[in-house]
């Protein structure tokens, strides 16, 4: 799946600084034992590694969920991104649920 959703953000012409992975509330990763978006951003970000307190000024971010459904929380993830000062954020899901 990450190869898939690499080789399409290759062929859409995706530009990043920082990948980062859609966050699970811990209860929802707790019960699942893993973080979906997690998995896909490895491979993805095989160059980048993301540390707590980066500072995002101006940095172009790609945020990688497994499942696009309403949009919502990427919508707002992305609002908080942009208010902490990152660049523009670009969202790649591997599914799209109608």
């Amino acid at each position: 799946m990450a190869a898939a959703l690499a080789r399409a953000a290759v062929e859409a012409g995706v530009r990043a600084d920082v990948i980062i992975p859609m966050p699970l509330h811990p209860r929802r990763l707790l019960s699942r034992g893993y973080n979906q978006a997690a998995l896909l951003t490895r491979p993805l970000a095989e160059a980048f590694a993301v540390r707590a307190g980066v500072d995002l000024a101006g940095m172009r971010v790609g945020l990688v969920d497994g499942v696009l459904t309403t949009g919502a929380t990427l919508d707002a993830a992305a609002s908080a991104l942009n208010r902490a000062g990152s660049g523009p954020v670009t969202a790649l899901a591997f599914a799209h649920e109608a």
